[in-house]
């Protein structure tokens, strides 16, 4: 009898805890599966995202921007939808997609790759997807772009070789018309852009040819067109890469961010003037993306497969969020958190996660469409979540909070997805 006892309490204790969970409208193998934020909305685009997660840009009347690509031997299809899942347009072009879309001042900008291995940057209106302007250059492979006021800069994409003398690694320097004002071969792909104002922040790594090489953080003054100073990191033939896709700059001008050496990962905080200010040992991870993004008091969040931290400005560990309740559900931040203007922290894994700064896991939201492959939230102007998964655009009621009005709240900076301010 005793030896029945033990599991018959065991048994008891599962029905009572999932009767509990019953009556609050939770499903008890998903603890915190919301019932209070339905979708608002959702709209089908019929096509898949395989092996990536696609970054939404928005513009100030909420209208929604995205790309999709099947394959590389499928044409890019821009989308463009209103704030209440309509859709407005849809063009195609031909390439490799290698950039997200950015979104300012009524145009869209993005790049890819050409069938001879060249770049390409596109400039549309945003009102129709006619394209302004195109402008193809002698860069080898894709690229990533920043776009500010005045520039759209674009630098080849790390990685690759070259194979010609025609091939050369450049940051391209245009004006919004397109023009090129400058072209600077740089020896090295470049794995990051960002710009504040008139100053350029770039990150290079592997060298052209093969090999490796250390990392180079380069500030440049696009006014005067010169160098003012290169941080390097990591070591000669050895094999690191830069971890993150946006160079985040905070309002004193200090640079944030994270390598990788092996399953070593570091974030980097760099001051004004090119020396280091602190190397924050973060937590093993294998080949994954992190970008830290930063409050209006400067703390820091970043975030990778499970765990979320939140460091002071001066990079000094306030917690360390780990959450393996639900397997499934557990911590995996897509790129960056996405901070709210309340204390809430978004983010995309097989669901949108909700994080209070407390830190507790608030709720998870599992849309009927499915999140097979969620996109990178956003933010709308009724503090609802925008996401781009496999098939479908989905609208979540948020917390009616707006995001954050610091100077990095998410990656690239803001729902215009420009890497610069």
């Amino acid at each position: 009898m005793k030896n029945l006892l033990f599991p018959m309490l065991s048994i008891f204790a599962f029905v009572l805890f999932t009767l509990s969970s019953c009556e609050k409208g939770k499903n008890p193998l998903k603890p915190y599966e919301a019932t209070d934020h339905p979708e608002v909305w959702n709209y089908s685009f019929n096509m898949q995202n395989p092996g990536s997660k696609t970054i939404p840009a928005m513009d100030a009347d909420g209208n929604i921007y995205f790309a999709i690509q099947n394959s590389e031997s499928n044409p890019i299809t821009i989308f463009a939808i209103d704030k209440t899942g309509n859709e407005l347009w849809k063009n195609e072009f031909n390439g490799n997609l290698s950039s997200q879309i950015i979104c300012q001042e009524n145009h869209l900008y993005f790049s890819a790759q050409t069938s001879d291995s060249r770049s390409i940057t596109w400039c549309l209106n945003s009102s129709d997807g006619e394209i302004a302007w195109a402008n193809s250059s002698q860069q080898k492979g894709g690229c990533v772009m920043a776009v500010s006021h005045d520039y759209v800069v674009t630098g080849a994409l790390s990685g690759g070789y070259v194979t010609g003398d025609e091939d050369t690694y450049e940051l391209v320097i245009m004006d919004k018309t397109g023009e090129i004002l400058t072209s600077i071969s740089i020896g090295n792909g470049v794995a990051a852009i960002s710009m504040v104002g008139n100053t350029l922040y770039y990150i290079t790594n592997h060298l052209s040819g093969g090999g490796y090489d250390k990392i180079h953080l380069t500030k440049y003054n696009l006014t005067s067109g010169t160098v003012e100073w290169v941080q390097s990191s990591g070591n000669d033939e050895e094999n690191w890469r830069v971890a993150s896709p946006d160079l985040v700059v905070d309002n004193n001008n200090k640079v944030y961010y994270v390598s990788q050496f092996g399953l070593n990962v570091t974030l980097h905080i760099i001051n004004p003037d090119g020396t280091v200010f602190k190397e924050v040992t973060l937590k093993e991870v294998n080949d994954v993306t992190l970008t830290p993004s930063l409050d209006a008091e400067g703390n820091i969040y970043i975030g990778a497969p499970g765990y979320l931290q939140k460091y002071t400005s001066a990079g000094d560990l306030v917690w360390s969020f780990e959450d393996y309740n639900y397997t499934s559900a557990s911590i995996n931040v897509t790129y960056a958190p996405v901070l709210a203007s309340g204390e809430m922290i978004y983010y995309g894994g097989e669901g949108l996660f909700a994080v209070k700064t407390s830190p507790e896991m608030a709720y998870i939201v599992y849309p009927e469409t499915g999140f097979t492959s969620p996109g990178y939230p956003l933010i709308n102007s009724d503090g609802d979540i925008i996401t781009v998964g496999n098939g479908y655009v989905n609208c979540i009621k948020g917390d009616g909070q707006q995001l954050q009005n610091s100077v990095w709240p998410k990656v690239y900076q803001n729902n215009g997805n420009t890497a610069s301010r």
